[in-house]
C-alpha cells in the first residue's frame, strides 16, 4: 500500500507440516524487516520512509525473503518493487 508505506510478502509451503516450523524473514534494501506473520506465511512490514516510484525518480526497492527452519535458510529469493499508484 503506498500511502501506508505497507508491504505485503508471501510464501507458499506445500508441505503443512513444515509450514508451522518454517520463519519467513525479508530484507529490504539490505536491512531485515520483521513484522507479523500469518497463517499464510505471510508478513506485513512497515517501509520508515517510503519513497515512490516516478518517471522522475524511478526508485526500486531491492528485497530479499528467506525461509528459515531451525536458524538455517532453506530457501531464498531475490526480486524488486516499487511503490506506485496509477488513477484513471
Amino acid at each position: 500500500d503506498p500511502a501506508t508505506g505497507t508491504v505485503r510478502i508471501a510464501a507458499e509451503l506445500t508441505d503443512p507440516q513444515l509450514a508451522s516450523s518454517t520463519e519467513l524473514v525479508a530484507s529490504i534494501d539490505g536491512t531485515d524487516l520483521r513484522g507479523s506473520a500469518t497463517a499464510d506465511r505471510s508478513v506485513e512490514l512497515q517501509l520508515a520512509s517510503p519513497r515512490w516510484w516516478s518517471p522522475e525518480d524511478p526508485h526500486l526497492y531491492d528485497v530479499t525473503v528467506e525461509l528459515r527452519r531451525d536458524g538455517r535458510v532453506v530457501d531464498s529469493a531475490r526480486s524488486y518493487f516499487g511503490l506506485r499508484t496509477i488513477e484513471v
